[in-house]
């Protein structure tokens, strides 16, 4: 029964779907036909022209200028408001972040407060390096042909181009769009060799050698200065200090990174003012 109800369920829907693209193909004809009969014998072909031109149907199916600049628009402000390549920026520095916010609270109390919090930094500063190898992965792949079906420009740039319209200019904002790209991709390529470097560092090393047997009755590990009773391989506020230093370097070089991509859309929208007279 069940079976029998999912197949009449798929008839029914492949039966709209086929009325629904009946209906579409009726207006259609209707509208060419409209504009035909509805033409004067002078200046027959100008009177179809603009009648198809105002076509509601056309305009829907993105097939008229208006209906093409309205489709155009729509591809670039989804593309413009999923802002994929700064969300990607965005992460890694968040999950940065997190690693320095965690390592000032430790310094401050100067102890870790307990073996858990810890290990929930291990598995952050794991998540941070992911992250930070995926928007790398992602940068360098990202081509012009590739960029270009990802905003939705392709279609539209490659018409301009065969009608010549604002070639020269379109192409030097592409150009730049694409140098941003590849400055960004340099700067994430240098904040994952500069995280890479943290986690061969002494400091880092020294901080993975902590086990639950370092830490006190209580849970907490006394973070001591690398002197006295506690051995210098033992870590200490220079290897706390040396890490907040180090992350916060790999910091600056994300937020670089994302302050060029932010200058990246800022011409994806000039780029689009320049379009703007084409399918009109």
């Amino acid at each position: 029964m069940a079976i029998q109800a999912l197949t009449q369920l798929a008839e029914t829907i492949l039966d709209v779907v086929d009325w629904g693209i009946g209906i579409v193909t009726a207006l259609l004809v209707w509208e060419i036909l409209a504009a035909i009969f509805n033409s004067s014998k002078k200046g027959v072909e100008a009177s179809k022209i603009m009648e198809l031109e105002r076509s509601p149907v056309l305009k829907w199916l993105g097939l008229s200028k208006e209906g093409k600049r309205l489709k155009r628009t729509k591809a670039v402000n989804t593309y413009l408001a999923n802002e994929t390549e700064e969300k990607r920026l965005e992460n890694c520095v968040s999950e940065v972040e997190i690693q320095i916010e965690r390592l000032e609270g430790w310094d401050t109390n100067k102890e870790i407060p307990n073996h858990t919090d810890l290990a929930n930094f291990r598995q952050k500063a794991d998540q941070a390096q992911k992250a930070i190898i995926g928007a790398r992965k992602y940068f360098k792949v990202l081509k012009r042909d590739e960029w270009r079906s990802n905003s939705g420009l392709d279609k539209m740039l490659k018409d301009m181009e065969d009608q010549d319209a604002k070639v020269n200019k379109i192409k030097a904002l592409e150009n730049n769009i694409m140098k941003l790209h590849k400055e960004t991709s340099d700067e994430v390529k240098k904040a994952e060799a500069h995280f890479k470097t943290i986690l061969q560092s002494d400091a880092w090393k020294a901080m993975m050698k902590l086990k639950k047997s370092n830490f006190t009755a209580a849970d907490k590990f006394n973070i001591n200065p690398p002197s006295g009773r506690t051995p210098n391989n033992r870590f200490n506020r220079t290897h706390l200090a040396a890490l907040i230093t180090g992350f916060g370097n790999d910091l600056l070089m994300l937020k670089g990174a994302f302050k060029k991509q932010t200058k990246a859309k800022q011409e994806v929208q000039g780029l689009m003012a320049e379009t703007r007279e084409f399918y009109k």
